[in-house]
């Protein structure tokens, strides 16, 4: 058993906690999927509660709000690793008035968040104040080169394997076989994730045909490279909207394993050994020096375009190895989730 399963045993709720493909954006939450520490609302988001505890219905929020603040971002502000709905980012934001919005999707890159507000803007109240908390998802995909689709507009994480699967599914006829099959291969994949020992078998008769190749460190540098190319499109984008919508954008890196110098806690060590024996291609961007070339694109792309930013890195400095904020190289516990809330709180509020 992993370590990750061992702490913090609400674990296995996301891994059975299916994506599906979705048009314009590519992914949401497969709507409907419920569980103790997660649960899904029918667009295919996490259900959200405000600072009181009150329930936030996508669908209600025009007729209930006057306006909100809205969160974008990939599985950390999304929550993967916390135990509960109520214990994510967007609980502990807004207030009374003006709730807090996640919109954050697992796997999400900063051009995926970008398209999130741009498709689901229609459900929202007036947006006071949009947090974007990003990056890492964007600079993994320099060691996944079979997820960079296109040289010019990049990729996104599984494009090999999870689009390609959910393109064939829509190619299903309609109708009672069509959805039949459908239903099938969903509850397949559910099985899957949930029991470690099926996955452990797959991938033993797989293992020569799905491998995923380690990139060397000049092949990581150009795949790097173009991504921060990618990074500053997407912010000089946010910039007009910012501009243009009169509506304040912050950009927060979110707080990485090797991008903070937090000295690890004995269970964030644990997980985080148990996954670089699994990954080691994890050390090529979960370092200091690729920490240095993401928040200098980010400072330099905000300055020219008039947005505010934060490194949350630098606040995670400060905390020690009593504190576990980790359960991998980037999602957090409660208990980090919390900090994290206070620090954007304290700087952007």
């Amino acid at each position: 058993m992993h370590p990750r399963f061992k702490h913090f045993p609400w674990q296995s709720d996301y891994s059975a906690q299916p994506n599906q493909f979705c048009p314009y954006i590519m992914a949401t939450a497969q709507p409907g999927y419920s569980s103790s520490a997660v649960n899904i609302d029918e667009h295919g988001f996490r259900v959200q509660y405000d600072r009181m505890g009150r329930r936030l219905y996508l669908s209600r929020l025009r007729e209930k709000y006057e306006g909100c603040i809205l969160i974008l971002g990939n599985s950390a502000s999304f929550g993967v690793s916390v135990s509960s709905d109520n214990k994510t980012l967007g609980h502990f934001l807004g207030d009374e008035k003006f709730p807090c919005i996640n919109l954050s999707i697992r796997g999400a890159t900063m051009q995926q968040e970008l398209s999130v507000f741009m498709a689901f803007k229609h459900l929202l109240p007036k947006i006071h104040k949009i947090i974007v908390v990003t990056g890492v998802c964007d600079v993994s995909l320099a060691v996944q080169p079979e997820d960079i689709y296109s040289a010019s507009v990049g990729g996104m994480h599984s494009m090999e394997t999870y689009f390609r699967k959910h393109y064939q599914r829509t190619l299903n006829d309609a109708g009672v076989a069509g959805i039949a099959k459908e239903n099938y291969l969903a509850k397949a994949e559910e099985i899957y994730h949930r029991y470690r020992w099926i996955q452990k078998y797959f991938e033993s008769t797989s293992r020569s045909f799905s491998m995923q190749r380690i990139v060397d460190s000049s092949e990581f540098d150009k795949n790097f490279s173009f991504i921060l190319k990618l990074i500053e499109n997407v912010i000089e984008s946010w910039g007009w909207i910012q501009k243009g919508g009169e509506v304040e954008v912050n950009i927060v890196l979110q707080p990485v394993i090797g991008w903070t110098s937090k000295a690890r806690s004995t269970i964030e060590d644990e997980c985080i050994e148990q996954d670089l024996r699994s990954n080691p291609a994890i050390d090529l961007y979960a370092n200091a020096s690729v920490h240095k070339r993401v928040i200098t694109t980010v400072e330099k792309s905000c300055l020219m375009h008039g947005l505010k930013y934060i490194d949350a890195n630098l606040t995670f400095d400060r905390y020690s190895s009593s504190q576990t904020c980790f359960t991998d190289i980037c999602h957090l516990t409660d208990y980090g989730t919390e900090l994290l809330a206070l620090v954007i709180n304290r700087e952007l509020m």
